[in-house]
C-alpha cells in the first residue's frame, strides 16, 4: 500500500521559511509536492525533506494494480490543488475564538472524502464523506483500523511527526484506503493577518466571526468540494469580516 505523504505549507510559500516565491516556487523534483523560495533554503530544508520525499512515479511503477494507481494519482492530485483551501476550511471549522486555551494541542481536522464519478478535474473529483476536529485518540482509532501492519505502522509515523503546537493545525485526509497527513500554522494559512480576525478570544467580534465561519463550514464545505472551489473560502472570509464588522460598529447619527 503506498503512503500518501504531503510536506506542511502552502502552495505560495517556501516549505522551510513560509516566505513567499518570488516569482516562482522551486519544486523538488522527486516528490513533485515540496516548494521552495530560493536553492538556500531547499538544500537547509532537505535533512527534515528526505524522510517525507516520496518518488511518486516509482509509487506509480511498482503498485501493480491498475485501479489503486490511478486512485493514488487522483487523490495526490486532489490534494496538492486543495492544499491551501482544506487548510483554510479547517481553521473555520475549529472554531478557534470559541475553544479553550490549548485547543489544537489535542485535536486534529479529519476530512474524509470519496471519488465522483462525473467529476474529471483534479479539483472536483471528490465528495466530503465526513469531516471536522476530532480528539487525537480517535485519529490514533482511525490508523488503528488499518489492516496493513506496515502501512498502519507508517500512518503512525507520519502523524506522529507534527509534534502539536497551540498554533499548528495538523490535518488528516482520507480517501480509504489511502490517508494523507500535513499541518500548518494558522497565521499562515491566510495572508496579510486575516486569521487574527476569528482566532482571538478576548474580542467578542474575533468570537462572533468565528462562530459563523464554523456554521459556514457545516452548510457549504462539501458544496465546494463538489464544485472545485479552492478559493471559495477567500470570499466567504471576507464577506463575513465586513458583515460582523457592520454589526459591531456602532451608529452614527
Amino acid at each position: 500500500m503506498p503512503l500518501v505523504e504531503f510536506a506542511a505549507g502552502t502552495h505560495d510559500r517556501c516549505y522551510r521559511c513560509m516566505e513567499p516565491g518570488d516569482p516562482k516556487l522551486l519544486i523538488c523534483s522527486r516528490c513533485r509536492i515540496a516548494r521552495y523560495c530560493s536553492p538556500e533554503c531547499q538544500k537547509a530544508d532537505w535533512k527534515k525533506h528526505r524522510d517525507n520525499c516520496i518518488n511518486h512515479k516509482q509509487n506509480y511503477k511498482e503498485h501493480g494494480d491498475p485501479a489503486m494507481k490511478q486512485k493514488v494519482r487522483d487523490f495526490q492530485e486532489w490534494h496538492d490543488v486543495w492544499r491551501d483551501g482544506i487548510c483554510a476550511w479547517g481553521t473555520f471549522n475549529a472554531d478557534l475564538a470559541n475553544q479553550s486555551t490549548g485547543y489544537l494541542l489535542n485535536h486534529t481536522y479529519l476530512v474524509e472524502i470519496e471519488p465522483l464519478s462525473n467529476k474529471q478535474s483534479p479539483a472536483s473529483r471528490f465528495r466530503v464523506k465526513s469531516g471536522g476536529m476530532l480528539p487525537d485518540t480517535q485519529i490514533q482509532e482511525q490508523f488503528d483500523r488499518v489492516p496493513d501492519q506496515g502501512y498502519r505502522a507508517q500512518l503512525g509515523e507520519q502523524y506522529a511527526r507534527f509534534v502539536p503546537n497551540p498554533d499548528l493545525l495538523r490535518i488528516v485526509v482520507v480517501c480509504y484506503p489511502l490517508y494523507s497527513a500535513s499541518a500548518n500554522y494558522v497565521t499562515n494559512i491566510f495572508p496579510d493577518g486575516q486569521a487574527t480576525s476569528f482566532i482571538d478570544p478576548s474580542r467578542p467580534e474575533s468570537r462572533l466571526l468565528s462562530a459563523a465561519l464554523a456554521q459556514t463550514w457545516r452548510k457549504q464545505f462539501d458544496k465546494h468540494v463538489r464544485n472545485g472551489n479552492v478559493k471559495g473560502h477567500q470570499e466567504i472570509l471576507q464577506k463575513l469580516i465586513q458583515e460582523i464588522h457592520d454589526q459591531c460598529s456602532p451608529e452614527v447619527d
